[in-house]
């Protein structure tokens, strides 16, 4: 007989043991499994064909390098054709009754048992709140992977085969959750694992078996809804994560577990904010993907007090490995200096430009005016610093979180459609087009008479020989170029600039833009790409829209000059 801890290594079975299962017995299944519950069976073909499965499974690791579990659905075929069916089954059994640690743990249990009360209710037909639903779904969290695996297979056999469920699950409930046959605690183990076999989908996003495809199920889920997603705890948990790191970033949760595999977006976040989504460690551990950096010391995100909680490294050097090839390169290089021109973008507007007008607003009243004591009036503030300028800083962070699937993680990503990062970055360019002609078509055209209007206010600004911006305690009374001297001193990303070079940076983005994206295009055909191919078209886009960006601009400075002209105003 095998240990109970070995058992436990054998969890991992109960996928294949299920659709085994299922496929002989399509209906009835699940009262077949009660029924052998409380019957005794062919205990010695049960020990053989258990012994032989941990060989097999052992032998598997062994001959593997890295230690990951490679045994095929076909080796588990040959395997369950050697014995009777009724073994399987019990065999199953044996795995959700006595394996160590056990498939439900007392701590899940204790708190499955506190919702009793209102899961019997939802059973006899009211609707499960939503209250109710999260918190089973955070107990369940506290399983280990493969023990949530096995439950949520288990749930859906019972869910799919089952002619009498409330019999099934009377028998099964207390083997199963608590492992006591006649369990007499408050709680009903059957009205537990009734309700979570009704709400399997939501749990466990468990789709129906596909046909002759042991140890998988079809992509379709069952009752396709909202909750039908097998990642939905998952992400939400996510969700709940960037509410307190970085809430901008909720909205690309989707894209991020499209992107990417769990453990490498776990290894992601853990790299960056040094803290996990809640109730990500169980299903990480068993994962052998993370044996490398994952243990369970590692912090989950409530854990983490708020006073010490990681800001987004958003300025966090990317060190690419050696062999990391040419377009991946170019796309690390577009993203990074995108989020360098965010940073430098949103600390000149949060730190400086709001500074300006509110000392304005505050100087309204002042019989000398802002223009006096500031430097600029309101209407020269509002042409430099105002609704143009805001609505380019309000696109560059939209592009910053748009970006922010490629600069969180920096690993390959292989999707439907191909084209990996390129393919991704192209596509966060191409869906901001209209963003781009919009913002910086109307912003750059007004480039020149801005720059102009900064230069003569700083010329005619007296020049205060007392003035030492290491002295400063208080920004009242400084005129606007003042206190830039002590604004780009303090921040790093400011330092040495004038406020014209942050100014242009708008400008100088579309022929970056260009520059960076024909040189991606360039490695794509090196790389053996056809003209045809997806990718390159949709590179040649981003570079179309920049060109015709930058085309617009040229004739709205024309026109704006004409203009100008006919009303006979100073081109100064």
């Amino acid at each position: 007989m095998l240990s109970e801890a070995q058992l436990h290594d054998l969890l991992s079975l109960v996928p294949f043991l299920t659709q085994w299962i299922h496929t002989k017995e399509p209906k009835g299944a699940a009262d077949t499994l009660a029924k052998m519950a409380t019957s005794k069976g062919p205990n010695q073909a049960m020990h053989r064909a258990l012994k032989k499965t941990y060989e097999l499974t052992k032998v598997k690791k062994t001959e593997h390098e890295t230690g990951i579990l490679t045994v095929t659905s076909n080796d588990f075929r040959n395997l369950f054709s050697t014995f009777e069916d009724e073994v399987w089954y019990r065999i199953l059994l044996t795995l959700l009754q006595h394996s160590d640690p056990p498939v439900v743990s007392e701590t899940c249990f204790d708190g499955l048992k506190a919702e009793s009360d209102k899961v019997v209710v939802a059973n006899q037909g009211g609707k499960a709140s939503d209250r109710l639903l999260e918190s089973v779904q955070d107990y369940l969290h506290r399983l280990t992977w493969p023990s949530f695996i096995a439950l949520g297979e288990v749930c859906a056999l019972i869910r799919d085969t089952a002619d009498d469920l409330n019999e099934v699950t009377k028998v099964l409930g207390p083997r199963i959750l608590v492992r006591e046959e006649s369990y007499t605690g408050q709680a009903s183990p059957a009205d537990l694992l009734r309700f979570l076999c009704d709400h399997c989908d939501y749990y466990f996003g468990i789709g129906k078996i596909s046909n002759n495809a042991l140890g998988y199920r079809d992509g379709k889920l069952c009752d396709a809804d909202e909750n039908s997603d097998p990642f939905a705890p998952q992400k939400n948990s996510l969700r709940d994560f960037f509410s307190i790191v970085s809430p901008i970033h909720s909205k690309i949760v989707d894209e991020l577990f499209e992107l990417y595999d769990f453990a490498t977006l776990a290894r992601a976040l853990y790299d960056e904010y040094d803290a996990l989504p809640e109730g990500w460690k169980s299903p990480l551990a068993d994962d052998p993907k993370t044996r490398t950096w994952f243990d369970n010391t590692i912090p989950s995100i409530n854990e983490v007090p708020e006073d010490e909680l990681i800001i987004p490294h958003i300025n966090k050097p990317f060190r690419p490995p050696l062999q990391r090839d040419v377009m991946n390169l170019i796309v690390d290089e577009i993203v990074d200096s995108e989020f360098t021109y965010f940073e430098q973008m949103k600390t000149f507007n949060d730190c400086f430009v709001e500074i300006v007008k509110k000392e304005a607003f505050r100087l309204r009243g002042d019989s000398k005016g802002p223009k006096k004591s500031l430097g600029l009036s309101e209407l020269e503030i509002q042409c430099i610093f105002g609704e143009r300028l805001g609505r380019v800083i309000g696109l560059v962070e939209d592009m910053a979180v748009d970006l922010e699937v490629l600069r969180l993680v920096r690993d390959p990503i292989d999707r439907p459609g191909g084209g990996g990062r390129p393919a991704v970055l192209a596509d966060i360019f191409i869906r901001n087009e209209k963003n781009f002609q919009a913002t910086y078509g109307s912003y750059n055209a007004e480039m020149k008479s801005t720059t102009a209007m900064v230069k003569k206010a700083i010329e005619s600004t007296p020049v205060n020989k007392n003035f030492s911006p290491d002295t400063v305690e208080s920004m009242k009374g400084l005129n606007f170029d003042e206190m830039w001297e002590v604004v780009s001193k303090k921040y790093d990303c400011l330092r040495s600039k004038t406020i014209d070079s942050i100014l242009i940076q708008p400008v100088k983005r579309l022929p970056n833009y260009i520059l960076l994206f024909g040189r991606l295009k360039k490695e794509a055909g090196k790389a053996g790409m056809k003209p045809s191919d997806p990718i390159l078209q949709k590179l040649d886009k981003v570079t179309s829209i920049c060109r015709r960006v930058t085309g617009k601009v040229d004739q709205i400075i024309v026109s704006s000059s004409k203009r100008d002209q006919i009303l006979g105003r100073n081109q100064g």
